[in-house]
């Protein structure tokens, strides 16, 4: 039995147990596999993870009793018949092999058999799927209903089912060239070397490989595409700018080495030393303090040019990276977020000088935490007005900026760039 089965089991079975982080669980196994074991292991696990609904429903169709603890086998087999090439009765052997380790022998026959059912169903095309569109959108593209719902809401019926079938399949990574240490060209010219690939799509940013990670990564950092449109959203230089939110700090950093003077602020000591931690690999230049920003801060007021706030929210746009939220989080918890959003942006509005800049961001695709907030803080704040953002992207009617992974090739961040004005 190949030990990515093994660990990737175990992986799963502890985002399922514990409701923890896909990304934080699967660090932890891969440290100890094999360079070839590795590849595998992330794909089941954050393929299982993501189509969790799709999965279960495939197998309760095949069975109706399935214990718990036999549940993530039974996936990571059907994952293995919908969406990689091992041929079916590896799979089954797989599984069937894995079951006995797991001490679970008297069920080898259970999985070796519905596996053998659900792969022949898949290889026939005949796997049945509800008939009502809705079920049908949530179970096929493995969505809650509530998010289906809310989707559906949001945005046109074409929109909403492009998002829903967006599946990412870039393996690559996204890194910003840390230019003060080494230039674009030479970093460039250093992976030409190494026979890395990469691909250009900022001034100072590529999209590569995993290889890219044996070089020294004093040279760059991991960064969104998104990320880094929001900094550039921000578009300051030589400013005062408070980060409210930053940790772990990827933005302030970014912020600092593009030339402004940056306070960046975490509510928790331990976020903030990753804010540190962070500016001193990059040798970037800012301030780091603890402060809550849904309480006002007197030493703050009208005390800088630029405030980003990058808020906490659902997450709903970066699934390629937490495909846990769909699991974990609910309809109540976008209310709630949604709350602690219009605090934040009500209390960090008053940070902002007069004719200074307010830059709203998040990285979910949901009007209520995004559209929402931000309509509501214009309609109580007539002193902010929408500014225009330099970015060539499509804009809302409002002129706010919404990244659809399906269409724009990146995560799905929104951003808001507000002005105050002179009194």
């Amino acid at each position: 039995m190949r030990n990515s089965f093994l660990a990737s089991y175990k992986c799963i079975d502890n985002i399922y147990r514990k409701k923890s982080f896909s990304g934080q669980e699967l660090n932890e196994f891969l440290q100890n596999l094999s360079p070839e074991e590795k590849p595998l292991t992330s794909k089941l696990v954050y393929g299982v993870v993501d189509k969790n609904i799709k999965l279960s429903y495939i197998i309760k169709s095949f069975s109706k009793s399935v214990k718990p603890s036999l549940l993530p086998v039974l996936q990571m087999g059907v994952y293995c018949f919908l969406y990689l090439s091992i041929p079916a009765p590896v799979v089954v052997n797989e599984c069937v092999e894995l079951t006995k380790k797991l001490g679970k022998g008297g069920m080898s026959g259970f999985v070796n058999a519905t596996l053998k059912n659900i792969s022949n169903a898949v290889k026939q095309n005949n796997i049945k799927y509800p008939e009502n569109r809705r079920e049908f959108l949530s179970v096929y593209y493995s969505f809650p209903l509530w998010v289906v719902d809310m989707i559906s809401e949001d945005y046109t019926q074409e929109i909403a089912e492009k998002i829903l079938a967006h599946d990412d399949e870039n393996n690559f990574t996204h890194v910003r060239v840390n230019t003060q240490i080494i230039s674009v060209e030479e970093f460039e010219k250093l992976l030409e070397e190494k026979g890395i690939f990469h691909q250009k799509t900022l001034d100072d940013a590529f999209y590569t490989d995993g290889q890219v990670f044996k070089i020294d990564t004093k040279l760059f950092t991991p960064q969104s595409l998104s990320s880094m449109y929001v900094c550039k959203a921000v578009a300051a230089k030589g400013k005062k700018v408070l980060d409210v939110c930053a940790a772990p700090g990827g933005k302030s950093v970014y912020l600092a080495q593009m030339g402004n003077q940056v306070t960046s602020c975490d509510i928790h000591l331990h976020r903030t030393k990753l804010i540190e931690k962070y500016a001193k690999r990059m040798g970037a230049d800012l301030s780091v303090c603890v402060n809550d920003a849904t309480v006002f801060n007197e030493s703050f007021k009208n005390a800088f040019d630029v405030v980003l706030c990058d808020v906490p929210c659902s997450g709903f746009g970066v699934l390629s990276s937490k495909p846990d939220v769909k699991l974990f989080k609910t309809k109540q918890d976008i209310f709630e977020l949604s709350k602690i959003q219009s605090k934040i942006l009500k209390v960090s509005s008053k940070y902002v000088k007069e004719g200074g800049t307010l830059v709203y961001s998040t990285c979910t695709i949901f009007k209520k935490e995004n559209d929402f907030v931000v309509n509501e803080f214009l309609k109580n704040n007539p002193d902010f007005q929408v500014d225009e953002i330099k970015l060539d992207f499509p804009k809302t009617k409002e002129g706010y900026i919404q990244f659809l992974p399906f269409r724009d090739k990146t995560d799905g961040f929104f951003i808001a760039r507000l002005k105050r004005k002179n009194v």
